[in-house]
């Protein structure tokens, strides 16, 4: 564990080379706040080094003109790769509960 905790630490230190030496030359453009690379820097701190890349690096590819959601993003508390992959249950229309046919496969399916 110890070595995850260092491995954490040294991704911070890059992100604050970033902040204090490169972010100045290129400019401070960034439109959310937090900014990307305190977004980043914090769920990596959060969630751990695999979550907290991937939750900034989600981040950073919003930022883009054609971006249409809120401006101010905080770390989530919780977060599950499950929450990701949730696909939603269809939903069934009047036509369908009306059909014989689908009565009659739900009648199967439950026997």
């Amino acid at each position: 564990m110890a070595v995850l905790y260092w491995f954490r630490r040294i991704l911070c230190r890059f992100i604050d080379v970033y902040q204090y030496i490169l972010s100045p030359i290129i400019g401070r453009q960034c439109r959310f706040h937090p900014t990307c690379s305190e977004y980043m820097r914090g769920a990596i701190m959060k969630h751990g080094i695999l979550k907290g890349v991937f939750l900034g690096s989600r981040r950073i590819s919003c930022c883009q003109p054609y971006y249409k959601g809120t401006y101010q993003d905080l770390v989530p508390e919780t977060f599950e790769w499950k929450q990701l992959f949730r696909y939603k249950q269809a939903k069934t229309t009047n036509k369908q509960m009306n059909d014989p046919t689908t009565a009659r496969a739900e009648e199967l399916e439950e026997k």
